[in-house]
Parts: structure tokens; C-alpha cells; sequence
């Protein structure tokens, strides 16, 4: 309460636990010193309370060993300063399952994404379903499909749209395409009706014969074979009169150029059906268009411009209305699709950022686990190195405790992680390799609880210069009670120790041991008075209160103060041979089960007497002589009459027979 302002008997408890934990005899004022101590933690002592706790109740002895196994690993895993590890390897932990539950949640998300792409008879719901049924996940073939950027996502969506934007040649330009078409030809044709067509074909003849006389020279006529026609003055006279033929044929030429210029625009406009017409029927739309298109650009070639113009005034209404029909088509499917697929495509972009926070953290599970791996590894190596002390310290401690047990400690090692960690214990019971809590007995199981217990609480890094231990007594066979004083006084040698117990055992030992010790007895009185006293060996505590008693024997009348003070020096003595019985026997080896049922089945002094003074209980014929050989007439005397008046008035002198029964005390006492 003191340090921790908790009791561990409160644990589990209702609160009429907590009311009743107070003085009943006292006006519940609680004195406090004079200075107080600010703060939750002026010492600094939380932590240090945690891992190298100096106190070990009762209770918490007898479920060290049986509560969880995780209980015990972290109280000794406490004292070994790895939280910084265990913490370091936990946070890589969090971040790898963190990372597998975004895959685990995004994969919940999917089945109705997919039962939703399978009703859709669309290509991209086709695509995205064997981007998310496949091994992995291909988030990008998804995304792309989503936002419409992959080329190959739905090629007949592709085609869809490229229908809806068709257009059929525009009927203005047609219209204008056919006049100009039709006015150069009319004025072609009424210039060829006039001489200027023959002009102009003299002038072709006349070029041709210019140009075979500058490459050939003079010489016959290569037409009409005329000797010698083809001469210098003939050039002159060719070439002036090709001049003239030119000037009167430049208006020809030029509606002809206009003609052939605008037969050219027109046959422009005759391009070929586009490539998608030829799949409308796999689209489900009307093929028409495909037909109409066709005959609109077969006229490319038609070589009379009066027959091209008729042609294109023909066929461009037609065209036009299949076209028009089509694009209709188009966007009425179109629209169906899209209005299909849109919900489904919100549902997966919502999912895709989901998929890809989970994708990334799949990716990065690998290393986690590689690191919370190497981790465990240097945790695990640092753990062994730094609990092996205490782990050897221990096993010391239990082989002081174990005394006569069968039981052996052959190792303690802290194993497992997360929720798996525990405190190994291996046992070898006469040589055989077993587990402890199967084989131990109560006892042993404290002992063995207190064999971790007091390494853990003394090592140098605890602040704390005590220990206090709360009846580590109970439970525990006779000869442990000897090993439990042996530790305890190893113990002693670098901590203040405090033992509470009910259990008259272990004052025993520590007295016949001779290990050092201050031993209080606490009485509690009525009106919850309490007494503190210090304790005597039972030699010494019934010579004391027999003497004790003389000095209030006028008080208690002489039957009462004889029968008592007699008594007390019976017992005085009897306290003195077991004590010299004990630690003969016990020194030699014997178990303390046999010394124990040997004093219950020696009864009476003159018993006592013998298995003292000759090691077997049944020469009491011979104690009074040898009590006079060992010792002097008065020590026989006083042995008598103790015996002869236990329930009737003695005669003598009471201060004298108290005096003669401690110096035979202490004597037989000496025996042992």
C-alpha cells in the first residue's frame, strides 16, 4: 500500500474488500510526515515497482506459476530492458497486419463487383473482370478501362463513338461542287465549238514541230515528207505564227484548267465508306449506311463532268439520310452501354483506391515481415544473453530450496512471442526429463516460484535495498523450510529481508542453522491493540515467562503459579532435547520427515531424555545416571521433579526450580 497504493488481495474482489481494509478501533485519522512528496512519482520508483517488484504476498506466490504463462514471461522479461525491441518489433507487426487487412478489406469489397461486372454485357466489364480474377490484381488495365484511356478496352465502344461523330459530305458543298463542275464544262464545251479549238490544236502541232527541228535541225518534214521544209526561214515563220495561235487560245486553256480544277474538288468529296460502316452489323445497328456510302464513292470514276455532277446530285440525299439513321443508332446504343456501365465504373474507381493502398502494402509485407523476423532473431539473442544470469542464479537458488526433493531444474529459458510467450521450465525428476508444473507439488511449486522470484528482485539494477516475502512458509515440506533459510540468508547478504509468517518452522531452522536473524512476534490484542515483541527460541521464551510468572505469582495463588511455572520449565526443557535432536540428526543426513515422526512417536521426558543423551528412545532407565555424570545432582533433581509435579503443587522453592531447569536447558540444548 505503502509504495504502490494497491493491495494484489484486492484483485478480483468487490468492493466490501476495499471498505473493510481499515483499523476498526481507531477514528481513521492516518499521521503523515512532515514533509510530503509532490508528484505522482517522486522517488521514480513506477517503473523499477514493475519490473524488480520487492514484495511477494501470499497470493501472488501461489499463482505466480499458475497463471497465464504470458503473466510470468513478462514479469521476468520485465528486468532485461528489451521493451524497446519488443515495442520496435510490435510496431512492425501493427504496420504488416495493418497492410494484410487493406488486402483482406479490399478483398471483401470484391464479390459484388464482380457479380456485377459478369451481368454486363460489355467488354470492359470483360477486361476489368480478368484484371481482378486473375492471379494478382492488374489495376492498371482496370483504371485505364475506368477512365476510358486504354485503347483496347472496349474496341466497340470505340467504334460507337467514332459512328456517333460520322458525318455524310456536306450537302452545301456538294451543291457547290456541282455548279462549279458543270459551269466549267459548259464553258469548255462553247469554246470548242469556235475556232479556237482548231487554233489551239495547230498551235500543239506547231510546238511539237519546233521542238523536233531545235533537236534534230533542218531537214524534210517529218509529217508530209516535203524535201527540205523544215529550214530557218520555216522556223521564223512557225514561230511567229505560234505566237498568234497562243494569244487566241489563252481563254481555251483556262476554262479548261477551271474544268479539270473543279472535276478535282468534286471527285474529292467521293472518298471511301469509313472502315467502321463495314462492322455495324456486329454492333446490332443498321447497315445501310454501308450500301449508301458505296454508291456515293463509286462515281470517282466517272470521266464526264455532266455525268459526275448528276452523280453527285443523285447519290448525296441518300448518303445523307442512311448516314443520319446510323448516327442515331449509335447513340441510342451508346447511351444504353454507357448507362449500364457508369455505375459500375463509380463503384470501381471508389475500389481502386482501396486496391492500390492495398496492392502497395502487399508489396511492402515481404520486408515487414523480414524485419519483424530479424527482430525476434536479435531479441530473441539479447533475451537469452541477458537472462542467463538470472536464469543460473535461479537454478542456485533452487538448489538451496530443493533439499530432499526428486526434483531437478535443469534449465529456465524465456521463450515464444506475442501471445505465445512463455516461461519454460525444465525438470528432471531422478534423471527422467519432464514439466514442472505436471510433476511439482504445491510446494515445490512455491519454492520453485520463489527460486525466480528473489534472482529477479536482488540483481544491481534494482533501486530497492529490501525485499519483503509474505508466508513463504505455507505448503512447503519440512525440508524445504531448511532450504528456504539458507536462501534467505544469501539473500540477507545484499538485501534487507522481511518475512511475515505464521508458520513456526521457519524460526526453527534459522535458530538450529544458527543463520543470523531478528525475529518479532506480533500479537494482536482486543481493542486491536497490537504488540510487537522480539521472539526468544522456545528455551529462552518459556524460561522468560516462567520467571515472568513468579513475579505475579502472589496474584495467581500458589496452586495456579506452581502448576504453570512448571510448565513452563517442562517445556523449556522439552523445546531444548528436540532442538538438540533436530540438529544432530538433521546434520548427519537424515530427512527431516523421519526426525519429524520420530519426536511425534517419542513420548514423555524420560523418552526425550534417552534419544538425547544415547540416540535411541528406549534407555530411559539410564537417564537419571548419566544426568549426574554429564551434569550434577541438582540437573537430576530438577529433571524429577519437573516430571513428578506437572498437575500437583510443588513444595519447593519455584525460583529455584526455574533456575536449575534453564541451566539443564541450555546443557541438553548443547547436545545436539
Amino acid at each position: 500500500m505503502l509504495l504502490t497504493g494497491h493491495n494484489r488481495r484486492w484483485e478480483g474482489r468487490t468492493a466490501e474488500w476495499k471498505k473493510g481494509w481499515r483499523n476498526l478501533h481507531t477514528d481513521g485519522e492516518v499521521a503523515r510526515g512532515r514533509q510530503e512528496m509532490q508528484g505522482d512519482d517522486p522517488l521514480g520508483w513506477a517503473d523499477p515497482l514493475v519490473a524488480y517488484r520487492p514484495f511477494l504476498s501470499y497470493n501472488e506466490l501461489g499463482a505466480l506459476l499458475e497463471n497465464k504463462p504470458s503473466l510470468l514471461y513478462d514479469q521476468l522479461a520485465g528486468i532485461l530492458g528489451l521493451e524497446e525491441l519488443s515495442e520496435a518489433r510490435e510496431r512492425l507487426r501493427q504496420q504488416r497486419l495493418a497492410r494484410t487487412r487493406l488486402e483482406k478489406d479490399a478483398g471483401k469489397a470484391l464479390p459484388g463487383l464482380l457479380d456485377a461486372l459478369e451481368a454486363l454485357d460489355d467488354s470492359r466489364a470483360a477486361t476489368c473482370l480478368a484484371a481482378l480474377t486473375g492471379k494478382t490484381w492488374d489495376l492498371d488495365a482496370i483504371e485505364a478501362t475506368v477512365l476510358g484511356t486504354s485503347e483496347t478496352a472496349d474496341p466497340a465502344l470505340g467504334e460507337l463513338r467514332r459512328l456517333v461523330n460520322l458525318r455524310a459530305p456536306d450537302a452545301a458543298r456538294v451543291t457547290d461542287a456541282v455548279r462549279a463542275v458543270r459551269e466549267a464544262a459548259d464553258a469548255v464545251k462553247s469554246l470548242g465549238d469556235s475556232r479556237e479549238a482548231e487554233s489551239a490544236s495547230v498551235a500543239g502541232l506547231l510546238e511539237h514541230a519546233l521542238t523536233h527541228h531545235g533537236r534534230f535541225g533542218d531537214g524534210d518534214c517529218p509529217v508530209c515528207g516535203a524535201e527540205g521544209a523544215l529550214d530557218p526561214a520555216w522556223r521564223a515563220a512557225s514561230e511567229a505564227r505560234l505566237a498568234d495561235l497562243r494569244t487566241s487560245t489563252q481563254a481555251f486553256g483556262e476554262a479548261r484548267k477551271k474544268l479539270d480544277a473543279a472535276v478535282r474538288a468534286a471527285k474529292g468529296l467521293l472518298r471511301p465508306a469509313p472502315e467502321v460502316l463495314a462492322r455495324v452489323e456486329t454492333l446490332g445497328l443498321p447497315a445501310g449506311a454501308g450500301a449508301a456510302w458505296a454508291a456515293w464513292s463509286g462515281g470517282v470514276g466517272l470521266r464526264d463532268p455532266h455525268d459526275l455532277a448528276a452523280h453527285l446530285e443523285a447519290a448525296q440525299g441518300p448518303l445523307e439520310a442512311a448516314v443520319t439513321a446510323l448516327v442515331e443508332a449509335a447513340r441510342t446504343e451508346l447511351a444504353r452501354r454507357e448507362d449500364r456501365w457508369r455505375p459500375v465504373a463509380t463503384d470501381l474507381a471508389e475500389w481502386l483506391a482501396l486496391g492500390r493502398k492495398a496492392m502497395a502494402g502487399k508489396a511492402q509485407v515481404p520486408d515487414l515481415k523480414a524485419a519483424e523476423e530479424w527482430m525476434k532473431g536479435a531479441e530473441g539473442a539479447l533475451r537469452e544473453r541477458r537472462f542467463a544470469p538470472i536464469a543460473e542464479r535461479a537454478q542456485e537458488v533452487w538448489g538451496l530450496l530443493r533439499q530432499e526433493s526428486h526434483v531437478e531444474l535443469a534449465g529456465i529459458e524465456l521463450s515464444g512471442s506475442s501471445t505465445r510467450r512463455r516461461v519454460d521450465l525444465e525438470v528432471r525428476v531422478d534423471g527422467t526429463d519432464s514439466v514442472a508444473l505436471g510433476v511439482m507439488s504445491q510446494g515445490e511449486l512455491h519454492a520453485l516460484a520463489l527460486g525466480l522470484f528473489i534472482p529477479r528482485m536482488t540483481l544491481d539494477e534494482s533501486p530497492f535495498h529490501f525485499l519483503v516475502v509474505d508466508d513463504p512458509v505455507q505448503s512447503m515440506d519440512p525440508h524445504k523450510v531448511d532450504g528456504l533459510a539458507r536462501v534467505l540468508e544469501w539473500a540477507a547478504k545484499i538485501r534487507q529481508v522481511l518475512v511475515l509468517t505464521h508458520d513456526a518452522r521457519l524460526a526453527e531452522a534459522v535458530r538450529r542453522m544458527e543463520i543470523p536473524a531478528t525475529i518479532l512476534e506480533v500479537t494482536r490484542r482486543a481493542g486491536s491493540a497490537v504488540e510487537v515483541r522480539r521472539s526468544l527460541d522456545p528455551v529462552d521464551q518459556s524460561i522468560r515467562d516462567a520467571w515472568q510468572l513468579l513475579r505475579s505469582q502472589d496474584a495467581l495463588g500458589p496452586p495456579v503459579a506452581s502448576q504453570v511455572a512448571v510448565t513452563f520449565c517442562r517445556q523449556a526443557l522439552e523445546a531444548a532435547m528436540e532442538s538438540a535432536i533436530r540438529r544432530r540428526r538433521l546434520g548427519r543426513g537424515e530427512t527431516h520427515a523421519d526426525v519429524e515422526e520420530l519426536l511425534r512417536d517419542t513420548h514423555g521426558l524420560h523418552a526425550l531424555a534417552s534419544l538425547v543423551l544415547f540416540d535411541d528412545p528406549g534407555k530411559g532407565g539410564d537417564v537419571y545416571k548419566t544426568l549426574n555424570n554429564r551434569f550434577d545432582r541438582t540437573a537430576t533433581d530438577a529433571f524429577r521433579e519437573i516430571k513428578e509435579h506437572a498437575h500437583k503443587l510443588y513444595p519447593g522453592s519455584l525460583p529455584d526450580l526455574v533456575s536449575r531447569a534453564e541451566r539443564l536447558a541450555r546443557g541438553l540444548q548443547e547436545l545436539g
